[in-house]
């Protein structure tokens, strides 16, 4: 696949998660981490993660009123192997995401524990 599918597969994501009721920022970031394995954040990668306490404690005053549209939206959206846990989360940006392409650095996703 060129560069120019994967925009497209990332574009169609962007806008499903936008009908879930997600920001845009929050969008992209999901979107960009499913189609090339892109570090989202600390929100969404507690959120990518399973890990409710993480997500809560990350989230700003606008997430918070949508962690229930993340959760909803990762759970009917997201590949199973993008999700789940902070090792599947690791494991899918040193992959790439769909794209395949290998990775950047994930040094700054917690694995648990404080910090």
């Amino acid at each position: 696949m060129s560069n120019y599918d994967y925009d497209d597969i990332a574009k169609k994501y962007y806008d499903k998660f936008i009908g879930w009721g997600l920001p845009e920022v929050g969008a992209w970031s999901m979107a960009e981490y499913i189609v090339r394995g892109t570090v989202p954040g600390g929100f969404i990668s507690a959120v990518m993660a399973n890990n409710l306490v993480d997500a809560v404690g990350r989230a700003d005053g606008t997430n918070i009123d949508l962690l229930k549209y993340y959760t909803k939206a990762v759970y009917n959206e997201v590949p199973t192997a993008a999700t789940g846990s902070y090792d599947k989360v690791h494991a899918w940006i040193e992959h790439g995401g769909l794209s395949g392409r290998g990775s950047v650095a994930f040094a700054h996703i917690r694995t648990g524990g404080p910090e």
